[in-house]
């Protein structure tokens, strides 16, 4: 939790409290009150001074709060210098009209003397220190979905699929990350393990575990996930929580996957095409599924290796499930043997217990022990 000391004179505690409140729950913060209370307004550099041991400093100005005069010498060190050597974030907030320096403008300030609405979402936005925070410019349409998922964390389901790209692209910015993910042909585990990697986790857990994970960095983070192409009653099941907001696209035809020679040339080639064999991952668990055994031998190992050196072992165990299938429908005991080793390596980097009579300790037919992720 980072803490933020919010700066203010007697009259303005209500309006600092609603700032509070807002920034609760869109951050995870823990708001102190009394210890920026400014009793006259010769305290306030005072005050702000001793706040500046927080990692969030807001200072209110107003006319019981600012000093009669203002003196270069003395205020600029506390409102411009010492935030950047004690490293924490300063903003200033008008709450209402008073004297001050101009240059004060300058530096990361609100202004909320007119919309109140609109002044809480750029101080939520200057903390997340988005350069275009002035800009709030959404259209008009926008503004209910704003309001259910910006202003807090949310879930709507059915949305239209051209509004919620709208309003990923105009109102992303009132989050830390906003993310747009095609869900066409993806396993709950996939799509977990989708949403994980554009946050830049590398979780290696089962699903179980990453889904955890996930709701825990969700707790610090606020964070807007897209889900387009997926079945709503699965979406909400995987909703992260915390304070991240999601938005399930109405239901719409999934796009055409890619041509199978096509795509068996990408994979074949995933080490030099990694970033494009992680996009086409739909597409490769929808082939694998569904193609003879002919297909899945050569393509399946291939997406494991991109799978595996993601970190993803929750879905490449899904894939290896898969495969076993199909080996044991064809009775392949080669290749039974080397998925089985597969999955209890996965098992085993889980600490889940294996059963002994099941587990392959030799690969068979004098085969090495090097993984077929490595292939």
């Amino acid at each position: 939790m980072r803490s933020v000391v919010f700066c203010h004179a007697a009259q303005d505690a209500g309006l600092a409290r609603e700032m509070g409140s807002y920034l609760a729950a869109n951050l995870a913060v823990e708001c102190c009150y009394e210890e920026g209370l400014i009793l006259a307004g010769s305290e306030l550099l005072n005050v702000v001074g001793r706040a500046l041991s927080a990692e969030l400093v807001v200072v209110l100005l107003s006319p019981e709060a600012v000093p009669s005069r203002w003196v270069n010498d003395t205020w600029q060190p506390v409102l411009l210098e010492q935030p950047r050597a004690f490293g924490s974030q300063l903003v200033l907030v008008l709450a209402r009209e008073c004297t001050f320096p101009a240059l004060l403008r300058r530096q990361p300030f609100c202004d909320f003397t007119g919309d109140r609405l609109s002044g809480l979402r750029k101080l939520k936005r200057l903390i997340f220190r988005r350069a275009e925070a002035e800009d709030d410019a959404a259209p008009e349409s926008l503004e209910e979905l704003r309001c259910l998922l910006a202003d807090r964390p949310g879930v709507l389901v059915g949305v239209d699929r051209e509004k919620a790209l709208a309003f990923e692209k105009t109102c992303g910015r009132d989050f830390e990350g906003a993310f747009w993910i095609d869900c066409a042909r993806r396993s709950a585990c996939g799509i977990l393990g989708e949403m994980a990697s554009r946050l830049g986790l590398r979780l290696s857990g089962s699903f179980e575990q990453n889904q955890q994970a996930l709701r825990n960095f969700c707790r610090q983070r606020r964070c807007l996930f897209v889900l387009d192409h997926v079945d709503a009653e699965q979406a909400v099941a995987m909703a992260p929580g915390a304070l991240a907001s999601l938005v399930v696209t109405a239901p719409a035809p999934a796009p055409e996957p890619m041509p199978l020679t096509k795509l068996a040339a990408l994979f074949a080639a995933w080490a030099r095409e990694e970033r494009s064999c992680l996009s086409a991952l739909g597409d490769a668990f929808h082939y694998v599924q569904q193609e003879p055994w002919q297909t899945v031998q050569h393509l399946g190992p291939s997406v494991l290796a991109v799978l595996k050196n993601q970190d993803r072992l929750a879905e490449a165990n899904e894939v290896l499930e898969i495969l076993l299938a199909h080996a044991r429908a064809q009775g392949d005991e080669g290749a039974i043997h080397r998925f089985e080793w597969e999955r209890s390596w996965i098992l085993g980097h889980w600490g889940e217990p294996y059963v002994a009579e099941a587990a392959i300790l030799q690969p068979p037919g004098g085969a090495t022990q090097l993984s077929l992720f490595d292939a």
